[in-house]
């Protein structure tokens, strides 16, 4: 038995029914796997572009894996399609969706997590983010306005260099600074007892990604100038002294980091830095660069910087 989809099925029916005498099978061909396409990775329709509706300044997704007619293990008792009155079932079924992306990235995290038992899922996210690839096959930047931080890179994940850590009281702190009610906060924590340590602003949340929004006003956002505060720690070589560059600066954009270079003498040590972002009145709805820290060892530790502009709230 062969399943043909529609459009495949349709030409057969219109090859029986236009042939004289009755059709003959010529040929019978299957299609392997095609490689090589261009450009790739690509953003399929059905993704999403974010941003957060919580909180957009925030970047999410945070990075992107493969999810388009990814090969699947599928369950017997639920049907994979129908021929007529048959019920078509399979071990294996071609899916498309987040739904495949999001095993393939859970999956990375498992291995990072096998890898480096004493990570937590902040540091695992990241790895993944920071070290995720932002050009595309044809040697084209891929924009963080569609791919975040870039396409999963679990070989590049598993030797970070540096990672953006966070611990649960961090986020309560920025759900304290978020103006979340307490009956909110215990929705979210599913639990009791938590303490506000301080409030926590966005913009000083310890994320691997840099991200202002303002409210649209008009066909263009208004200017604005932030300041963002990181932490790194070193999950690398114990010394290590990496330098900041800035990569696709925009015109409507000055960025100043601050210092801009790191010395690392231990692992599990940590720096802080900062990056004050300007950003002009006339500047367009969605801008963006990247923050590259790099040492002598070859890590490249990746964060996109955006600032956009989104519809004021409804």
């Amino acid at each position: 038995m062969i399943a043909l989809s529609q459009g495949s099925g349709d030409t057969v029916r219109n090859y029986i029914a236009c042939s004289p005498g009755g059709a003959k099978v010529q040929s019978l061909r299957f299609r392997l796997t095609k490689l090589g396409g261009t450009p790739a990775p690509k953003v399929a329709l059905y993704s999403s572009r974010g941003p957060d509706a919580v909180n957009p300044s925030i970047l999410k997704p945070d990075l992107l894996a493969p999810g388009h007619q990814i090969l699947a293990a599928f369950s017997r008792e639920r049907p994979y399609t129908s021929l007529g009155e048959y019920s078509v079932v399979t071990d294996y079924g071609l899916l498309t969706g987040t739904s495949m992306a999001a095993p393939h990235v859970a999956g990375a995290a498992a291995l990072l997590k096998s890898v480096y038992p004493e990570w937590t899922p902040a540091a695992i996210r990241s790895a993944l983010m920071t070290t995720a690839y932002v050009v595309d096959n044809t040697d084209e930047p891929m924009t963080p306005a569609e791919f975040r931080a870039g396409h999963i890179d679990l070989k590049r994940a598993m030797d970070p260099g540096l990672v953006y850590d966070l611990r649960t009281q961090d986020y309560v702190d920025f759900l304290c600074g978020q103006n979340f009610t307490e009956k909110q906060i215990n929705a979210i924590l599913r639990q009791r007892g938590w303490h506000c340590r301080a409030e926590l602003k966005v913009e000083d949340l310890n994320y691997p990604s840099l991200t202002t929004t303002t409210i649209k006003v008009g066909d263009k956002g208004p200017g604005r100038t932030v300041k963002f505060r990181r932490v790194l720690t070193n999950v690398g070589e114990g010394k290590s002294v990496y330098r900041a560059t800035l990569e696709n600066v925009p015109p409507t954009m000055r960025i100043k980091v601050e210092p801009k270079r790191l010395s690392f003498h231990c692992r599990k040590e940590t720096k802080k830095f900062s990056v004050t972002l300007d950003v002009e009145e006339d500047s367009p709805e969605k801008v963006y660069c990247f923050l590259r820290w790099t040492d002598q060892h070859g890590h490249v530790v990746s964060s996109p910087i955006v600032a956009m502009t989104v519809p004021p709230p409804q």
